[in-house]
């Protein structure tokens, strides 16, 4: 733990002394009620006591001087309103409904009359927020246990508007607004549970993706998903803000056993790439999960102290098979191989109340996860035996407090830690990994498995925010916050086989080709022995990955954040919200010779209108100007901050071992036509141009919501995003530079753009000479109209549809880079080189990878008279933008230079999805409950083409025979990442009390 003491009780000397003058909302777990109270004529009246009722107790204020009340820090649920005053009646309105992160308006009317006379208003709640200018969705638990959607609270993320797959990435990362996927920020109870090394949700690895996040539905009581307009509270995102809440105890005690299974057989046979393939890759036959949780939630000491705990084991087999001549590593019995997934997620969560007013909450969730042992990755040729186990997840707890110190100010702090890890043991870590274009139609992957990773990353994270309401030419909710992350983040990054020297007198690991060199006079192959034949005897090893720095670096990152925001009533219909956030990071690498940067002028105003269009709380027009700083992924600090330095293109004479693999024997570049030149890549660490600062994104949103009856609102919205600075890592040579000489090649992290200036461009060197250096200004343009229809649940009928129309235009496509699987955040190769003749239209803006121009959801559910319930879940999403693209000249990566415009050469299919869910309980008593639930998902067995191979070339001047086969790249090897998962079905059991 690398928190600092010090620092942390400056920071609460500071906030409290702070907290005195300002404010600062709690909105990431609670939810608000507020409004004003006047007679029958419209006059306020002060002094009426209010009080508001729940599963939890009961809450009191009292109305100020303008009429108004409020109550801050509700769990989402149902309340009862109450207000009483001497000469009126009692008014009261029950089963109001409060949202994460919402703000519900009740105004109160009162008669004149007997206090004992109560008047009760039946009818519901607003359904329009007047309070914010946020966009994006709300999905409770009473919408998605009755509608068909997988278990992991992920898959709930793709039903709000402005959401689509983010490639590569898949489903767990999501673009969000056309953000990449590594741009989101993910906050469970309080807890920022964001990956540190890779922006990711969770425990994350740059060869598996995302592994988990501790929190399934069982434990989920709401979700919000941010997606633009968010007020000057929320940072460290340049794409959307995921808020979860779990679930608490209260006054009445609830739990259940329940059980879900989705067999095997139930799953239609899957379409395999290999079909349409020369290059085979691991056939993902089908896959099967079953689980068992188990919840209990209730009180030790009633108004007091509640408590929640859930149990939730899974087991999740993915079975597979290797394609003919890539070894025997099936099941005897069926033909094929398991890879077994074993997750104990648990939640639990304790309240204690010691006044009405004053809440203590303590939050813990986890998952423990292991991947047995087996061919984990696109299996060698190798035999049975190149296997790894995986060992990952994380644990996350919180503590807070919130007050209402009186009706008017308002304090919350909090104190957490996020911790997540990934682990993968390897059965061979002695075998080299190559590609074998020698003794197969195409390359085939043989030897080791190659690079692998290892991190664990932990966060300890402080929050103060203070609120106090005033009224000065309106009433006035003004906000202060303070956060406080501190960051370790370790990384074990190295490649399979044995430790080599090169010519530099430096060790390292790297990865290979098996192939022929071709000769620059004749353009044919070498012919490396001399005896006039082209055999496998003259087949080298080219290594064209490697690194030989200390593969075990420890980084760390402190984070500071300030925001003061207002939001100002100027009138019964207009509010003004206007915000200021200050974000400071300073990131240090790992090794002895790593240096600390400090990331500092992160200024972030935001500034809302929202106009009550008829004054009473159902329409409303409002518009946002926001400026979003990115958080940067410690993945930098380990590669660039630290003593990572690289070593390409060694060509090495072959030596065979006892089973005949080739090993790297000596390098012999200088013994071979052209004499090719060894390139050592990057400083130690990398140099960082002065003021330097993170990437930012600007964004405008205007937008309509009205409500069309008590329970069904329609919601209209206009939005841009456009990026404003990039943050990049660069070479000082362009590509023909270094093909003629690559000795001055250094890489530079800066904000490049066409004006740039800090390379000597003719000599390749670090400095400024008065020309523009030549790169391109970055460009990621996003616009998109959206609608949404929303019923809440009324008269056993509830539903969210939303549909899209957007456009994302660009040469820069974010944090994550699809073109090549490239996931190390403001280090991508995108803009590694200087702008010359090589690029073809690699900054030539065009339609970027996750552009989807239509999306449509509809999901909702209906229950009959009998107590039958069937759900509906739609999503119809068309096709992504296909390139074309040609190896590295200098690396020689597949996956990197477009040669035509971007997105021309067509888009994939439409992907459609039609689910359908039938639940039906059979009760037992009062307090006891049945539950059978059918879960049928692609019900039509739709098998579209959901990603294409766009390399053109595997390398330089080798053509890609399977370019525009189904399947990405990237990652071949990863299930779904060619057609849609086909037919399949889940059945769940529930016993509740």
């Amino acid at each position: 733990m690398r928190l600092n003491l010090s620092r942390v009780c400056l920071c609460l000397l500071l906030g409290g002394v702070l907290a005195a003058a300002a404010i600062g909302q709690a909105v990431q777990t609670t939810g608000r009620i507020e409004g004003t109270i006047k007679d029958s004529t419209g006059g306020v009246i002060p002094g009426v006591t209010v009080s508001l009722a729940s599963a939890t107790g009961t809450k009191t204020a009292v109305s100020g001087d303008s009429g108004e009340y409020s109550f801050p820090f509700l769990t989402p649920g149902l309340y009862t309103l109450k207000a009483e005053l001497e000469s009126f009646k009692t008014f009261e309105q029950k089963d109001i409904t409060v949202r994460l992160g919402q703000t519900t308006t009740i105004h109160v009317v009162m008669e004149p009359g007997e206090i004992n006379q109560v008047i009760t208003v039946t009818g519901e709640a607003p359904l329009v927020d007047t309070t914010t200018t946020t966009v994006g969705a709300n999905l409770s638990e009473n919408l998605y246990l009755n509608i068909p959607v997988q278990r992991n609270f992920t898959a709930l993320f793709s039903m709000a508007p402005g959401v689509s797959d983010s490639g590569a990435l898949g489903s767990y990362n999501p673009s969000i607004g056309g953000s990449s996927g590594l741009e989101n920020n993910y906050i469970v109870d309080g807890v920022n549970i964001t990956n540190p090394g890779y922006g990711s949700v969770g425990a994350y690895s740059s060869i598996y993706g995302s592994l988990g996040s501790g929190v399934t539905f069982d434990f989920v009581k709401e979700v919000q998903v941010k997606q633009g307009g968010f007020e000057a509270e929320y940072g460290q995102s340049t794409g959307g803000v995921i808020n979860v809440v779990t679930k608490s105890g209260t006054n009445e005690f609830h739990g259940g056993v329940y059980f879900y299974g989705q067999p095997a057989g139930w799953e239609a046979r899957r379409k395999e790439p290999n079909i349409y393939r020369q290059e085979k890759h691991t056939e993902f036959m089908r896959t099967e999960s079953f689980d068992i949780s188990a919840d209990l939630s209730g009180y030790m000491w009633k108004d007091r102290f509640f408590f929640y705990a859930g149990f939730n084991p899974q087991w999740n087999t993915h079975m597979t098979m290797a394609p003919a001549g890539l070894g025997q590593w099936v099941n005897p019995g069926e033909g094929f191989f398991e890879r077994k997934d074993t997750i104990f997620s648990w939640s639990t969560k304790g309240n204690f109340v010691p006044h009405s007013n004053h809440n203590i909450e303590f939050s813990m969730f986890a998952d423990p996860s292991r991947r047995d042992g087996g061919p984990n990755r696109n299996m060698t040729a190798e035999g049975d035996d190149n296997y790894s186990e995986l060992n990952y997840g994380s644990f996350n707890f919180i503590g807070r407090y919130n007050g209402v110190l009186t009706n008017n100010w308002f304090l919350t702090a909090s104190l957490g830690r996020a911790y997540n890890r990934f682990e993968e043991q390897i059965t061979h870590v002695d075998r080299i990994g190559y590609w074998d274009y020698v003794n197969y139609p195409s390359r085939q992957l043989m030897g080791g498995i190659g690079f692998f990773e290892n991190n664990n990353g932990e966060n300890w994270q402080f929050n103060l925010k203070t609120t106090v309401n005033f009224n000065a030419g309106g009433d006035h909710t003004l906000d202060f916050g303070y956060m406080y992350e501190d960051v370790t983040y370790t990384a074990v990054r190295r490649y399979t086989g044995p430790m080599l020297a090169n010519p530099f007198g430096e060790t390292y690991g790297g990865f290979f080709r098996y192939r022929y060199y071709p000769d620059p006079d004749t353009g044919e192959n070498y012919d490396w022995n001399g005896d006039g034949v082209i055999s496998d005897a003259d087949a080298l090893l080219q290594q064209y990955r490697g690194n030989f720095n200390d593969p075990n670096l420890a980084t760390t990152t402190t984070y500071h954040s300030f925001y003061v925001q207002d939001a100002w009533k100027v009138t019964d219909r207009i509010t003004v919200k206007a915000g200021l956030r200050y974000d400071y990071q300073e990131m240090g690498g790992g090794g002895e010779e790593a240096i600390v940067y400090e990331f500092t002028g992160n200024w972030a105003p935001r500034i809302g209108l929202i106009y009550d269009v008829f004054g009473d709380g159902k329409t409303k027009v409002f518009g946002n100007w926001g400026r979003f700083y990115q958080k940067i992924p410690n993945d930098m600090a380990v590669r660039a901050l630290s003593s990572e330095v690289g070593v390409t293109n060694a060509w090495w004479s072959v030596a065979y071992d006892a089973e005949g693999r080739p090993m790297a024997d000596e390098v012999i570049n200088d013994q071979l036509p052209g004499n090719p030149a060894i390139t050592r890549t990057g400083a130690n660490p990398t140099y960082i141009v002065p003021d330097t600062k993170t990437m930012y994104q600007n964004e405008f949103v205007l937008g309509f919501d009205h409500q069309l009856d008590p329970t069904l609102s329609l919601g209209m919205r206009y939005i841009w995003r456009e990026v404003g600075r990039m943050l990049e890592d660069t070479g000082t040579l362009t590509i023909g530079q270094y093909l003629e000489d690559d000795t001055n090649y250094t890489y530079v992290i800066a904000n490049p753009s066409y004006t740039s200036d800090f390379v000597i461009n003719d000599t390749g060197e670090v400095g400024s000479d008065g020309i523009g250096d030549g790169f391109a200004d970055p460009k990621r343009s996003y616009n998109a109209l959206e609608m949404t229809l929303e019923k809440r649940f009324s008269q056993g009928f509830q539903f969210l549809a939303n549909y899209r129309l957007s456009k994302l235009w660009g040469n820069y496509e974010g944090l994550f880079r699809n073109d090549n699987g490239q996931d190390d955040a403001n280090i991508t190769s995108l803009y590694d080189f200087r702008s010359d003749a090589y690029d073809g239209y690699l900054y030539v803006p065009g339609y970027l990878n996750t552009d989807r121009r239509h999306i449509l959801n509809f999901n909702g559910s209906y229950t009959f008279s009998n107590q039958l319930t069937m759900g509906l879940g739609f999503r119809s999403t068309s096709g992504a933008p296909i390139n074309r693209l040609n190896a590295h000249p200098a690396y020689e990566n597949a996956g990197e230079i477009p040669i035509t415009p971007r997105g021309s050469e067509g888009r994939t299919e439409w992907v459609n999805a039609i689910d359908v869910h039938f639940g039906y309980p059979i009760s037992f008593g009062d307090n006891y409950r049945l539950h059978f639930a059918l879960d049928i998902f692609n019900l039509a067995n739709f098998k579209r083409v959901i990603a294409v191979n766009e390399d053109y070339e595997d390398a330089p001047g080798v053509l890609n025979v399977d370019y525009l086969s189904p399947g990405s790249a990237n990652n071949p090897d990863t299930p779904l990442t060619a057609f849609q998962r086909p037919f399949n079905m889940r059945f769940s059991l529930r016993f509740e009390f």
